[in-house]
């Protein structure tokens, strides 16, 4: 098992919010969309959530209620951050149906996505992007 505070080594400001997470896994990515198995899907780093592996997560201004609307090249852009059957909700983390029949993990009702054009952690190339992504704050 891998301690969460490795995410330290990955962002670029070494600052990581306190929480109560416990240990688990980081999950590689595998042809973008991200599994994330258990326990928080994300944490915040200098108040905005990232995924395990460091990644900046965007939301999408027209899913406020839970229901994803990004596919085909859109989920080329943007993939989802999807989550494996037996997830659970915990604290503000919730997963919601994707039409396919995937899930996706939502923070406070809004699915959550990675995009593209973000490389390494930190990266936040998708802030704005259209006028309807911005990125995931506490």
């Amino acid at each position: 098992m891998i301690k969460v505070a490795l995410i330290l080594a990955c962002t670029t400001t070494g600052a990581l919010a306190q929480s109560s997470m416990p240990e688990v896994r980081f999950v590689p990515a595998i042809d973008n969309p991200v599994l994330v198995a258990s326990a928080r899907p994300a944490v915040l780093v200098r108040q905005m959530l990232v995924d395990r592996d460091g990644m900046t997560l965007y939301a999408l201004a027209e899913e406020w209620e839970g229901k994803p609307i990004c596919y085909g090249q859109c989920q080329a852009e943007w993939p989802p951050l999807l989550a494996i059957e037996a997830a659970q909700p915990v604290g503000h983390f919730t997963v919601v149906e994707r039409h396919d029949f995937t899930r996706q993990w939502a923070y406070r009702g809004q699915p959550l996505y990675r995009h593209a054009f973000d490389s390494a952690p930190g990266d936040t190339k998708g802030v704005g992007f259209w006028e309807v992504w911005d990125i995931v704050l506490q």
